[in-house]
Parts: structure tokens; sequence; C-alpha cells
């Protein structure tokens, strides 16, 4: 971690070093606190650089089954670089996985927002939707995915689950 926070003030702007420590310390901290998809996308090449490599790191630190330290890394990830899509729709993946639809919506939606082909967005999208009874919202989520990925076997399931709760 400290070495995250070093590179984060090295090469980012003295206020998102900051703000990095800040979400490090506080992994609770919702996607809404979080730098906005809508601003421009203009990370220098190291600071968006710094981004992907600690999104990375985050992804390795889950499959070991280190969700809460990889959520920290993704919500960095997305600090330093509000365009990193695949960190949003990783951390709104593990938050709706959490219990957090609330947050894993938003943001999985900010994901999609920067890639609309983002398959594993789409999925949190219709995760938390069904999470929040949402039916309609999650089946029109789930064709989504089967539309990117038209052999998924996750939406299949997850089309005909939506699909008999929103009768």
């Amino acid at each position: 971690m400290r070495i995250l926070l070093a590179l984060a003030s090295t090469l980012a702007a003295p206020a998102f070093a900051a703000d990095a420590a800040y979400l490090v310390a506080n992994p609770a901290l919702s996607p809404a606190a979080l730098p906005s998809v809508d601003r421009a996308c203009t990370m220098d090449a190291a600071t968006r650089q710094a981004s992907v490599t600690t999104g990375e790191r985050a992804d390795e630190l889950n499959v070991r089954g280190e969700a809460t330290s990889a959520m920290g890394l993704w919500r960095t990830a997305v600090l330093l670089d509000a365009c990193n899509g695949s960190s949003w729709a990783n951390l709104g993946t593990a938050l709706v996985a959490q219990g957090n639809a609330t947050d894993g919506l938003a943001a999985a939606q900010a994901a999609i927002r920067l890639d609309r082909a983002n398959v594993t967005a789409w999925i949190a999208v219709a995760r938390a939707q069904e999470a929040q009874g949402q039916w309609k919202a999650a089946l029109k989520a789930w064709q989504e995915v089967l539309v990117l990925s038209p052999e998924n076997f996750v939406a299949e399931d997850g089309l005909r689950r939506a699909a008999r709760a929103s009768l």
C-alpha cells in the first residue's frame, strides 16, 4: 500500500495523492465520492499507467480472495484516472457481491458511460437491479449482456430469473 501511495504522489497531482490516501484509509467510501467520469480524460500517460497497474493489482488480489483490499485499489485506480472503465466495472461487481447494490450500480453505470460494450459492467448492473427488486430493469440489462456476449451462460440464467420475477 505504501508503494501505491508513493506512486500516486509522484505521478498524480498533489490533490490526487491526498485523495488516494483517504480512499485507502476509508474503503467503504461510495462511488459518489469518487471523481466523475463525465470530466475530460486528459490524464498524462504516467498517471493513466499508474491507474491501469493499480487496477491490475486489484484484480490479482480479488482472484486471491482479498476482496476488501481489491476494492480499495480499484477505488484508487479510478481516483487516479476516472476513465479507467475496467476498474469501475470491477468495483461495481465487488460492491454488488458484498451487498451494496446502490453503490455497485453507480460504479457499474460509470463503466458503461465510458464503454457501452463493457460486459462485466452490464452484469454488475443486472445483479444490482435484481438485488433492488428492479426486475424489468434487470431483464433489460441481461438482454444487453446477451447482445454483447451471445453465448454468456451467466446472462442466460439471469435473463430467465429476471423474466420469471418480472411477471
